[in-house]
């Protein structure tokens, strides 16, 4: 992962307004990954688009950390049988 990739904690939380302490319990939850380096921890730009998905909840929706676990939690499963239900629908395609 080269460094032009990477961003501060302390900027992300400073371009989102939110505090590190909920950074923090996203990391704890394993809803996202940071990396250390030089003692200091950053955030892959590429994670940037879950983690506004998550502030959006938390700040707009009042949810917790635990909830938005849920949350993601539900709607990974529910593309995950959305899929199922491709793949058996394209299954019985074969038998009409």
């Amino acid at each position: 992962m080269t460094e032009d990739k990477l961003i501060t904690i302390e900027k992300v939380c400073t371009i989102y307004k939110v505090e590190p302490d909920f950074v923090n319990s996203l990391v704890e939850f394993e809803l996202i990954t940071i990396v250390s380096k030089q003692k200091k921890k950053y955030l892959d730009i590429e994670s940037f688009s879950d983690l506004e998905k998550m502030i959006r909840l938390h700040n707009d929706l009042g949810i917790n950390v635990a909830g938005i676990d849920a949350i993601l939690h539900l709607q990974k499963k529910h593309k995950e049988l959305r899929d199922k239900i491709n793949r058996l629908e394209a299954k019985l395609r074969l038998y009409e």
